[in-house]
């Protein structure tokens, strides 16, 4: 039975490639709560959409559970179903959203069948128990009462006939629900186009029904249906240059592939630009099919035989080519090519075209005829077509790897460089990087210049970075980094990479002489300024000392082979430079570690002198200074005295001085004994060795003038007095024992020599300097200590007014001072 016409308004939806039809029904009052804001043109994925009709169908069945299921309610629920069905059609397919979709129209389906159900058991209740009892019938059937369950049946059956079709189309042709789905749309459509008066509705009902019959391969009820929408419909309408579409595949179904092919382009010379962009997609797909289609038909012209392809002489070839100009026609030509590439290796790149390119060097690649292969390749990635953008990756990683079988590893490196650039989200990413890694390293091996090193540390970082799945190689390229950012001055990136180093890596004792040597350095800065005693340097320690106990795991007094033989002397010194950050006393342990060193490795002699410093300050430290002397006598025995000996001799020296020196102002009670005492041992042994080597000789002088130093500071004034003296008899005129000595008469109060060694001291300086009037002001209170006040006076009046500008106010303020004491002030 016919609704009676009635305002409707149509919601227009966008779908891709098969029109979707438009909804016949409106709304003008708000959603209840249950669908209210439910705006299914945002949404985004399958995911969202299954929500959306999952709250349909719970409200329906909710609604009418609590009979109150109104008619209004049920014409937004079927409205929302609607735009639900148009909105999964507007996804694109792919073999998992496929499933997905499937099991969205298959709620939207039970949806829409339940709600057929429950206005059809209405229409059967009115005419099982009122239709006989009415006076007027007639009236009765344009009541609400009628109407309403019949125009909410026609919504229904209208959009469960797109709802099969669209859902037919996700499944396989051999699957039994596909012809279910396909028949019960075609009688939703035979329903709906009966019972409105909209035309578009009626059109694109009979469109879906002829959609449905060609699914089903009923193509003469389909054919029917196609020219009964044309005959509705402008020749300029969308549909209508749809329904031609329609006509000629079915021409290429039924094998009439002349008549299709002459239809395909008479669509493309009469509407042009007027098709649909969706449209015009599906006709070179189409028309690559039919092209394709004449390769199998038997007894055609066209049909190849054994000569190769002549591109001026072969339509296919010509046909399917120009078609592969667009993405829609790419796939047909490049199976086309591929079927035939031995009747097609005699053509050129350009005779081929980017796709023909693609396809026949892809037949060569697989036969690893990869000479031939790079003859396609090449140029095909040289230019880059847009077109084949998304088959770059491919093409770009089956160069690289054609170098590399060739072991052309600067070519392949230049192929490979910015391959995660240009392709970051490519699933060959897992073989491009490695292999960019692999044929980096070779390059860099066999040239070792800078252009190299830094395209081989770039594959390095991309490598640890980037690389996804089976990464054999990870370990050696954290190490190979790590190297480098030891070399750049970069410890802390380097350490990072060290860490990363695998337990069974041959390099893993190289990674930990970096990581412990880093750690030892860091605590030695951090001592410097200061910073030890810190929960950051306990962390450093605790570290190395787990890199040292990992490390004798390794070794665990095995024979030395490999980096081990290289590396080994440098732990036992690291080891040992650790252990002396220890809050702990860890001396004897130093000790045993060091013990034999110049034996055991005779060949690290720049080594020698760190072990010795080592061992030397924990037998101070533990009180054993015996064992210094002897500790100090072999080592200077064990070899020629060259500068680093002699360097390690000194230094240390100077640091037995000046922890002394530390300790007493810190504490000036302790005279600092065992400190003092090993300086004072290792200055004699190093002035004997000084002035019996004629490099060393020139330092004689400096090394009794710190004896000297050391002697006074430990209240051994005669002592220091003798070691002065002998100075002063090798070079009268030396400034600095004469200096000291002045100073020392100064503390033991003897005046008469202070006073003669200060006048020899200023004879000895320019007039004028700092320690010119040092020395005259010494003089005058050497004068004022032997009563000599006028003598004293006489000095400091001359040099004041001879130089009223000392530069050093702290002097002038000692000089006036001092007058202030002894002269006299003229009236």
């Amino acid at each position: 039975m016919s609704i009676p016409k009635q305002k409707i308004l149509f919601l227009t939806l966008t779908l891709s490639f098969l029109f979707a039809p438009l909804s016949p029904y409106a709304y003008s009052m708000e959603f209840d709560k249950a669908i209210n804001g439910m705006d299914i043109n945002t949404l985004k994925t399958v995911d969202q959409v299954k929500t959306a009709v999952e709250k349909l169908e719970t409200t329906l069945e909710s609604a009418n559970h609590q009979n109150q299921l109104s008619f209004e309610l049920q014409k937004k629920i079927l409205l929302k179903a609607g735009e639900c069905i148009s909105k999964l059609a507007s996804f694109t397919n792919g073999k998992n959203l496929n499933k997905e979709k499937i099991k969205v129209y298959s709620t939207i389906r039970n949806t829409l069948k339940r709600n057929l159900a429950i206005n059809e058991k209405k229409i059967l209740f009115i005419q099982e128990n009122k239709l006989d009892k009415l006076k007027d019938p007639a009236e009765f059937f344009k009541s609400n009462e009628w109407q309403n369950p019949q125009y909410l049946i026609s919504i229904a059956s209208y959009w469960m006939g797109w709802n099969g079709y669209y859902g037919c189309l996700q499944l396989p042709e051999n699957d039994a629900l596909r012809k279910e789905l396909l028949e019960e749309a075609i009688k939703g459509f035979s329903r709906a186009f009966i019972d409105f008066e909209e035309e578009d509705v009626i059109v694109r009902s009979l469109l879906g029904r002829a959609l449905c019959h060609g699914q089903l391969k009923a193509y003469e009820s389909a054919k029917k249906d196609f020219s009964t929408v044309k005959r509705r419909l402008g020749k300029d309408h969308p549909l209508y240059i749809r329904c031609l579409y329609e006509e000629n595949r079915i021409l290429y179904a039924t094998g009439n592939l002349e008549l299709a092919l002459r239809g395909i382009d008479e669509i493309r010379e009469d509407y042009d630009k007027k098709i649909p962009p969706e449209l015009a997609v599906g006709i070179d797909q189409l028309k690559a099919k039919i092209l394709a289609g004449f390769l199998v038909k038997p007894n055609q012209e066209d049909r190849p035989s054994e000569r190769t392809v002549d591109p001026s002489k072969d339509r296919i070839f010509r046909g399917l080519k120009q078609l592969a100009e667009q993405p829609n026609g790419m796939n047909e030509f490049y199976r086309y090519v591929r079927e035939n590439s031995d009747r097609m290796g005699h053509l050129s790149y350009s005779a081929l075209g980017p796709v023909g390119a693609m396809g026949v060097g892809d037949v060569f690649f697989e036969k690893k005829d990869f000479n031939r292969a790079l003859d396609y390749y090449l140029p095909l990635s040289a230019e880059s077509p847009k077109i084949l953008f998304e088959k770059m990756d491919l093409i770009r990683l089956r160069i690289a790897y054609i170098f590399s079988r060739k072991e052309k590893w600067k070519d392949a490196v230049s192929v490979l460089k910015d391959f995660h650039k240009k392709f970051p989200d490519s699933y060959l990413l897992e073989q491009a990087i490695p292999l960019y890694y692999t044929a980096a390293t070779n390059h860099y091996r066999q040239n070792s210049g800078k252009e190299a090193y830094k395209q081989f540390i770039d594959s390095a970082l991309v490598y640890v970075t980037r690389c996804r799945g089976k990464c054999p190689d990870l370990s050696e390229a954290h190490f190979q980094l790590g190297q480098y950012y030891e070399k750049t001055g970069k410890p802390r990136e380097a350490v990072k990479e060290f860490l990363r180093v695998d337990k069974d890596s041959a390099n893993l004792p190289i990674a930990q002489y970096y990581l412990l040597k880093n750690f030892v350095e860091r605590l030695e800065q951090m001592k410097k300024t200061g910073q030890i005693p810190s929960r950051e340097g306990d962390q450093i320690f605790s570290d190395g000392l787990g890199v040292a106990k990992s490390y004798k795991g390794i070794f665990s007094g095995g024979k030395l082979t490999g980096s081990m033989k290289r590396i080994h002397p440098q732990m036992v010194i690291l080891q040992a430079e650790l252990l002396t950050f220890d809050p702990n006393d860890r001396c004897e342990e130093i000790l045993a570690g060091l013990k034999d060193f110049e034996s055991q490795f005779p060949k690290e002699r720049p080594l020698f002198a760190k072990a010795f410093q080592m061992r030397a300050s924990c037998y101070i430290h533990l009180g054993k200074i015996d064992h210094l002397n002897s500790e100090m006598v072999h080592f200077t025995a064990s070899g020629p005295l060259d500068k680093n000996r002699y360097d390690a001799l000194r230094d240390l020296a100077n640091t037995f001085y000046y922890q002394a020196e530390e300790t007493r102002k810190k504490h000036p009670i302790d005279t600092s004994e065992k400190n003092a005492q090993a300086a004072l041992m290792l200055y004699q042994h190093l002035y004997q060795l000084s002035c019996d080597h004629s490099d060393y000789k020139n330092n004689c002088d400096a090394i009794q003038l710190r004896m000297a130093r050391v002697y006074i500071e430990n209240d051994k004034l005669d002592q220091a007095e003798v070691l002065y003296q002998d100075i002063l008899k090798r070079n009268l005129l030396s400034a600095d024992a004469l200096y000291g000595l002045g100073l020392l008469y100064e503390k033991k109060e003897q005046w008469e020599e202070a006073l003669a060694t200060w006048r020899r001291f200023s004879d000895g300086v320019k007039e004028g300097t700092y320690h010119w009037y040092e020395s005259r002001y010494k003089t005058a209170l050497a004068h004022m200590k032997l009563g000599h006040e006028k003598k004293a006076c006489d000095i400091l009046n001359i040099t004041m007014v001879l130089h009223p500008d000392f530069g050093n106010d702290e002097l002038y303020r000692k000089y006036q001072e001092l007058k202030s004491t002894i002269c006299k002030e003229t009236k």
